[in-house]
C-alpha cells in the first residue's frame, strides 16, 4: 500500500496526540463539552451555523433545525439518503446527498429537490483566534479508532487532542462565536474488544466553548 506524506503526517499526528493524550476525567475537566441527543436519528453527517443563528444538522435521514439556542429543534425535511454537506451561497441553502440534493429559501423551514450541480467543499476548521483544529482516526475501509479532535494554537506547529470520550466521529464545524461542534452517534469505543459497541440509532452533537 502506497503512503503518502500527508498520509503519513496525519498517522504521526494521531500516534503522537494518542501517546500525548491525558487522562480521560482530567481532558474532561479542562474542556468543557455539552452533549445533545437526538433520539432516532441515527449519526450527524453535516453540521451549518450556529446556536445563534439558522443551526442545521444532517443525519442518515433528515435534516434538523434548533431553535433557541439548541434548547429545541424540529425536523424540516425527511430524505431517503444521509446528509452529507449543508451550506449557505448567495442567500440559499443547499444540501447533498449521494444521489438528491436539495435547496432553501428561507433559512432552512422548507426544502425543494434541485438540479443545480452543486459541491459541497467542507471549510477548514480554523476560528477567528486562528486556533486550528483537525479530526484525525485511522480505517481500514471502516473506523478502527475513535475519533481525536486535535486542537493548535501555533497554526499546525503542536497538537493536543482536547476530545476526551471515544466517539465515532462524523462531521465538525467552527461557527462565527469560535464554538467548535462535533457530529457523532450512541457508538463508544471499547478498548478491550478494539472495536466500537452500542447502537447508533441517537445522534449526538458535541459543543465546546
Amino acid at each position: 500500500m502506497r503512503i503518502t506524506n500527508k498520509c503519513l503526517a496525519y498517522s504521526l499526528m494521531f500516534l503522537a496526540a494518542w501517546a500525548s493524550s491525558c487522562d480521560g476525567e482530567a481532558e474532561k475537566a479542562r474542556w468543557q463539552w455539552k452533549k445533545t441527543e437526538f433520539q432516532n436519528q441515527g449519526s450527524i453527517y453535516a453540521i451549518h451555523g450556529s446556536l445563534e443563528g439558522d443551526m442545521l444538522l444532517g443525519t442518515g435521514n433528515a435534516i434538523l433545525k434548533l431553535y433557541d439556542m439548541g434548547a429545541r429543534w424540529e425536523k424540516v425535511l425527511d430524505t431517503d439518503y444521509a446528509i452529507t454537506g449543508i451550506w449557505l451561497e448567495d442567500d440559499t441553502l443547499y444540501a447533498t446527498t449521494a444521489f438528491i440534493n436539495y435547496f432553501s429559501t428561507d433559512h432552512g423551514e422548507h426544502w425543494l429537490e434541485t438540479d443545480k450541480p452543486v459541491q459541497f467543499i467542507a471549510p477548514e476548521l480554523r476560528d477567528l483566534k486562528n486556533v486550528l483544529y483537525r479530526i484525525v482516526s485511522l480505517s481500514n475501509g471502516e473506523l478502527i479508532t475513535p475519533g481525536l479532535v486535535l486542537r493548535s494554537g501555533d497554526n499546525g506547529t503542536n497538537w493536543e487532542n482536547i476530545f476526551p470520550y471515544k466517539k465515532m466521529i462524523c462531521s465538525a464545524r467552527v461557527d462565527s462565536h469560535n464554538r467548535l461542534y462535533i457530529g457523532t452517534n450512541g457508538f463508544v469505543w471499547n478498548e478491550t474488544a478494539g472495536s466500537f459497541e452500542g447502537s447508533s440509532a441517537d445522534a449526538e452533537l458535541y459543543i465546546l466553548e
